[in-house]
Formats: C-alpha cells, sequence, structure tokens
C-alpha cells in the first residue's frame, strides 16, 4: 500500500510546500509594503495583524470596521494587489514538475508500454515495483 501512495503524497507534499512558500512571500511582501506606508507609526506586530487580516476574512461587521479605519490609502492599495495578482503566474506549464517526477512518470509509461494489459500481472519478470503500483489503478 505504501508503494502505491508514496509518489502520490510525495507530489502533493512538493505542492503544499510551493504553496505555503508563495504564501510567505506574499505576507512578507505585505508586511514590508505596509511599513513604508507607515512610515513607522506601528509596531511590527501590528502590521503583521493587519496583513493577516487581509489574508483572512474577518469574522464579524465589528473587525471589517476596525480594519477599514485604518486603511487610508485603499486605492493605492488596491492597485499594489492587482500588480501583485498579475505576477502570479496563470499558466502552471511554467512551473515544471521536478525531475524525479518526470523521471518516474516516464518510467511507468515505458515500462506499461512493455507489459500491457494483463501481462503486466503474468509475467514474472515484470518490475515488481511497477505491479504493486498499478494493481487496481491503471
Amino acid at each position: 500500500m505504501l508503494v502505491l501512495t508514496f509518489p502520490l503524497l510525495c507530489i502533493q507534499v512538493w505542492l503544499y510546500q510551493r504553496h505555503r512558500k508563495a504564501h510567505q512571500e506574499r505576507t512578507a511582501t505585505q508586511i514590508s509594503n505596509l511599513a513604508q506606508t507607515r512610515a513607522g507609526k506601528y509596531s511590527k506586530s501590528t502590521l503583521v495583524r493587519q496583513v493577516s487580516d487581509r489574508l483572512s476574512p474577518a469574522t464579524n461587521s465589528s473587525t471589517r470596521k476596525q480594519s477599514s479605519g485604518h486603511n487610508t490609502d485603499n486605492e493605492q492599495q488596491q492597485q499594489q494587489q492587482q500588480q501583485r495578482d498579475q505576477d502570479i503566474p496563470q499558466d502552471h506549464a511554467e512551473q515544471p514538475l521536478p525531475d524525479w517526477i518526470r523521471n518516474y512518470v516516464a518510467w511507468h509509461k515505458s515500462m506499461r508500454e512493455k507489459y500491457p494489459g494483463r501481462k503486466l500481472f503474468e509475467d514474472p519478470e515484470a518490475p515488481k515495483l511497477i505491479v504493486r503500483t498499478c494493481l487496481g489503478l491503471c
């Protein structure tokens, strides 16, 4: 069972790490932008709280009112947000998979071509890894 799920688990972990890194970079950028905009009026912890409030939706209307009260340069922030949104690549083809995933997929495809259909499960020379990976999946 582990052999069946390991490649998929690795891909999911890799995608999660990539998503988390992008989130951290976006948060750091927003904190630095706020720090430059506010010119030292607030402490760093206040800026972090403001950024986290923007990233997660407000839970009630009073929180929303408090957050909007601090936004004096709303139009400039919207322009900055639109610019950041444009910088995020929309096409995931620009971010290729790691080599080890592409190599595994190519090897898997070549093994399935070499052992088509039931031959994979009946041929004693078929690699055991591909048999366990493809059992019930391919």
